[in-house]
């Protein structure tokens, strides 16, 4: 999409331009990143949603996830998900990430697909 806005070839695509942001860091062009793992071979599924200052890591089937305060911790080292203090944290963004899967739902126009 931005290579597109940016060479004026005016093709329409998902997402939202990150041009502005490419200019100058210190513009923002969204609040927050959504990304999505899942190889084509097996059950594994992982989704990702990171913000400014948080990481949160949830894994489709799974028990366990992984929450880490990009603040203090950039390299994350310290998964946060099971500290007693970081509860209501990882509730707001747990949250906070499937109000964002439910309302962007829409906004996904391609399906997913594998080569060999």
């Amino acid at each position: 999409r931005d290579i597109a806005e940016i060479s004026g070839a005016g093709v329409e695509d998902q997402g939202i331009s990150q041009r502005t942001s490419w200019i100058d860091a210190r513009e923002k062009c969204r609040e927050h990143a959504k990304i999505e793992f899942r190889p084509s071979q097996g059950s594994f599924f992982q989704n990702t949603f990171v913000t400014e200052s948080h990481k949160l890591v949830l894994y489709r089937d799974r028990e366990y996830g992984e929450l880490y305060d990009m603040e203090t911790d950039p390299l994350q080292k310290k998964n946060l998900w099971n500290d007693p203090k970081t509860q209501p944290l990882k509730e707001a963004l747990v949250a906070r990430f499937t109000a964002e899967m439910v309302s962007g739902a829409e906004e996904c126009v391609r399906e997913r697909m594998a080569y060999a």
